[in-house]
Formats: C-alpha cells, structure tokens, sequence
C-alpha cells in the first residue's frame, strides 16, 4: 500500500516537472529559441516570395532553399513574370550557379552564404538575432515582431530589418527591409517551412541539375521580350550622361555612361543559349538578388535576366547602391 501511494506521488512529481519544462520551452523568447533550433536542424526546405519596391514599379521572385548537413546548399530563384528559373548549388566542390535559359554555369570562388546577409535564409536570421544587442520587440495578434539593424554588406551602412514570428510555430512569417530613409524596399514572405525532412543529397549534384533543368528548358522554352532598360533609382546628383546602342535586334549591346556625383557605367548585351555548355570559373563573391544570382568582384557587378547580361561598373558608388540601381532595372524606362 505504502509502495503504491509512493509510486502514484512519484509520478505526480514527474508529471509536475514535465509540464513546468514544457511551460518554460513554450514561453522562452523566440529571440533565443529561434537559433537554438536552427543551430540544431539536420536539415530544411522553404518556400518564400521576394518582393523589391521602387518608385516606378517592383519586381517579384518566387525562391526554393534546401538545406543539409553539414554544409549544402541549393537556392533556386524564379522570375515571377516570365517563369525564367536560376540555381544555386553550394557542395563540398565548391559554389555554382546555374543558368539553364542561357545554358552557362559558373564556378565561384566564395565563401557564400557566410560573407553576406541574406534576409530569407535561416541562419541569417538566426545570426542578426544573436548579434545584435538592441532588439526592439512587440507582440500582438498572435505573432512577435522582433526590429532591428542589419548589414546586406560588409562596410555600409545599416538598414532597418523587421521579422515577423509567429507565436505557435516559433518561425518566420515575414520580412521588411527599409532604407535608411524607413522606405520600403524589400518584402519576404515565407509560404512553407519544413524542418529536419528527408532531402535527396542528388538535388547537390551539379552535373545532375545541369542536365535535368536544361532537359526542362528544352522542353519549355521562354520566349524572352528583350529590351534596353534604363535604371528607375539612381543615387544623388547622378544622371545619364553618354548611350552608345550597338548590334541588331538579336544581338544588341548598349554602352550607358552616368555622371554627376556618383558616375557608373552600365554594359547591356543580348545573349543567346549554346547548344555547347558554356563553363566560367569566376574570382569574387555572389549575392542573390530578387531574381538573379549576382557576381560581384572589386568594383563591378554582373548577373543575367530575361536572356541579357548586365554589367554594372563604378570606383564611386558603394556596392549597395549598386544593387540598388541593378535590383531596379526592368521596372520601368524601357527603349
């Protein structure tokens, strides 16, 4: 008799215990429980949608991230408009971008995704909540939203960052990038997070994905609408200063010179798909954009969209407004 009653309060103990640690892991703030998850997942899959805002337009992406242990990675960036798909694939070769519509990849010599801030991968957000010791936090409807400073890029200034968390799952709903001005400028949405689900190690095979996404493109090919598209943001006293339009409408070329306080050049060329895989390997680092993987090396950036390849140049300027004057090609000021 004295053994049973011992056992029920023994269990009544235990039970008390549970619920009390189980209390104190549901309440810790999502600031810190956050990392600790992520610092402990195998693996993930999302899905979210990238919006960039400008004056005179914006542009959307839809993007794919998988992740594996201990360190691969493949993003894959689709342009809203005309479905034109681009992939990334981190291994232990190294980083590649792949580029199915033009049939060209390159090999990056980059240390990616640890040199740059990436607003919708996990363990960026995970990083900017470690390491930064002024949160500004509010909780409302369900969801914490959690304010703070963050650098795209190393050596600029910071832009306010606003993530979103919802209370029940303890994940990222959103997030809201602002200028330094409080001007909108880029919108994360994240449709689905799947945590520590079976990834096939195949989808971080680069010869495999080179094949299977130029097969996809053959089958279904995009018929680009290309034009010379001038940039709606441009940075302070600047302005459009020399064009030189060469080639015919297949194989056009625009030379387009800025000048004033922050001068630029900006190289536009019509380019076509090989039949031939075209290889590049590249010296410099990688940034992902709305809807393009940019290559970055000292003053210049290039990426390619819609079957033309873009070059931006300036010794002036700094690398965000760079991106900020490439993110805004194509949304208006077409010729």
């Amino acid at each position: 008799m004295f053994k049973s009653k011992l056992l029920k309060i023994t269990n009544i103990i235990l039970l008390m215990i549970g619920i009390i640690y189980l209390s104190g892991c549901s309440s810790k703030a999502v600031e810190k429980s956050f990392p600790e998850e992520i610092s402990e997942l195998k693996s993930y899959k999302l899905e979210a949608t990238i919006q960039t805002f400008f004056q005179n337009g914006n542009k959307e992406a839809n993007v794919v991230v998988y992740f594996k242990e201990p360190n691969l990675y493949r993003v894959e960036l689709t342009n809203s408009l005309v479905n034109e798909k681009q992939i990334m694939i981190k291994n232990d070769k190294g980083v590649f971008v792949i580029l199915p519509s033009i049939n060209k990849t390159f090999k990056i010599n980059s240390n990616w995704p640890t040199n740059n801030n990436q607003p919708f991968l996990l363990e960026s957000i995970s990083k900017n909540l470690l390491h930064n010791d002024e949160l500004k936090t509010t909780k409302e409807n369900g969801q914490t939203t959690i304010e703070l400073k963050t650098k795209i890029f190393d050596n600029v200034e910071p832009v306010t960052e606003k993530i979103i968390f919802d209370n029940k799952t303890k994940l990222p709903k959103e997030i809201y990038l602002y200028r330094t001005n409080n001007e909108l400028f880029n919108h994360v949405k994240f449709n689905s997070i799947e945590k520590n689900v079976e990834i096939n190690s195949d989808l971080f095979i680069v010869d495999n994905t080179i094949t299977s996404s130029r097969l996809d493109y053959i089958k279904s090919p995009i018929e680009f609408d290309r034009a010379i598209t001038y940039p709606t943001f441009c940075p302070e006293n600047t302005k459009l200063f020399q064009e030189t339009i060469l080639g015919g409408a297949n194989d056009k070329t625009a030379i387009i010179k800025f000048s004033g306080d922050n001068p630029f050049t900006l190289l536009e060329c019509y380019i076509d798909a090989s039949e031939v895989l075209k290889q590049e390997y590249f010296y410099g680092d990688i940034y992902i954009m709305s809807s393009s993987f940019a290559l970055v090396a000292n003053d210049t950036v290039k990426f390619y969209s819609s079957g033309i390849e873009y070059t931006l140049a300036s010794n002036k300027i700094t690398l965000e407004d760079i991106f900020m004057i490439a993110e805004s090609l194509g949304t208006s000021d077409i010729k």
